[in-house]
């Protein structure tokens, strides 16, 4: 799940993705995974990005990947009212329903750009 920061004094949704490259052996799947959530005209950078992101990877860097969408208010009060009752929910469908909730905001994303900062991890973490 990508994680979210809601911005809507400027009308926007950002959503952010942490990876560990290269400690992470899922580093690619999750770059596919973001970019697999690209709007057609959201790739602008995807060839810059990508290429940072192994750099930062090879570095040993974690590394994030920024994207995001615009939305009307009243589009991000709705589906938000919604997450959050998903979110307080008790039951066997809690989960699925939040990943459902997920994807409906995690599509369509305008891809910003990545960058890296160094964590000192313990091997094996």
């Amino acid at each position: 799940m990508l994680f979210f920061c809601t911005l809507l004094s400027f009308g926007f949704i950002l959503l952010l993705k942490m990876t560990i490259p290269f400690l992470n052996p899922s580093f690619h799947m999750v770059c596919s995974i973001i970019f697999d959530r690209l709007a057609k005209h959201g790739k602008t950078y995807l060839d810059a990005t990508t290429s940072h992101l192994n750099e930062y990877g090879e570095n040993g860097l974690r590394t994030l990947a920024l994207a995001y969408k615009k939305l009307e208010e009243a589009e991000y009060n709705a589906w938000n009212t919604e997450f959050q009752k998903a979110k307080s929910s008790i039951g066997s469908d809690r989960d699925a329903n939040l990943e459902r909730l997920s994807e409906l905001m995690e599509k369509d994303l305008i891809l910003v750009g990545a960058t890296a900062i160094e964590d000192k991890l313990q091997g094996g973490v």
